[in-house]
């Protein structure tokens, strides 16, 4: 809750809501009330109370009671609504063939194509390579920094060496599930953003 500030405070007295206490106050002043049919035929015996000594320090009272209230009593300022930004959204996607393999040098290449809806800025990958009839399972990362522009599509390329034996369980034609995740860093803090798709490796 926000309180109002003294020097915001005081203004309150020259608001609407200030308007009783005043008129207690300069009920004393205002002599042409007297003319007014209405007070003399209903509110009668209200006026003698006020004419009596008693009335007068009522009246007193009763209006710098309520002028205090005005300035001390807390009130809620109004607050601006803020705008609420949307999380950062960020996808990998295939842009066509995701993983290659170069059986000469035992190298593994994988291909991803990166979407984010804020400028990320991305730190390391981590996937795993599953045959997923054979259920083989080959590694590959990499950390090499990368800068993601806001609904840019950026292309993260990089090779994994792998073992002859890896090398060798790749099956041209076979089903891959490619999964992990990718490392953003958000100033001091890193976040992880998994990562899954289906490809057909090129071997």
């Amino acid at each position: 809750m926000t309180i109002a500030q003294p020097s915001s405070r005081w203004k309150g007295l020259f608001q609407p809501v200030a308007f009783p206490g005043w008129a207690l106050l300069g009920w004393k002043f205002i002599e042409t009330i007297h003319t007014l049919a209405f007070v003399n035929d209903h509110l009668g015996w209200l006026w003698k109370f006020l004419e009596s000594p008693v009335g007068n320090l009522a009246a007193i009272l009763l209006g710098l009671a309520w002028l205090a209230l005005v300035v001390f009593f807390p009130r809620k300022l109004p607050v601006a609504p803020t705008a609420t930004l949307a999380p950062r959204q960020i996808w990998f996607f295939s842009p066509g063939i995701s993983v290659g393999l170069n059986r000469s040098t035992s190298t593994v290449i994988v291909t991803l194509q990166i979407l984010s809806t804020e400028r990320a800025e991305l730190t390391h990958v981590r996937v795993e390579l599953r045959n997923t009839g054979k259920g083989t399972v080959s590694t590959c990362e990499n950390s090499e920094p990368m800068i993601i522009n806001k609904l840019s599509p950026a292309t993260k390329m990089f090779e994994q060496k792998i073992s002859q034996q890896e090398a060798e369980g790749f099956v041209h034609g076979a089903v891959y599930q490619l999964s992990g995740y990718a490392t953003f860093r958000d100033g001091d803090e890193l976040s992880k953003v998994p990562i899954k798709m289906i490809t057909i490796p090129s071997c």
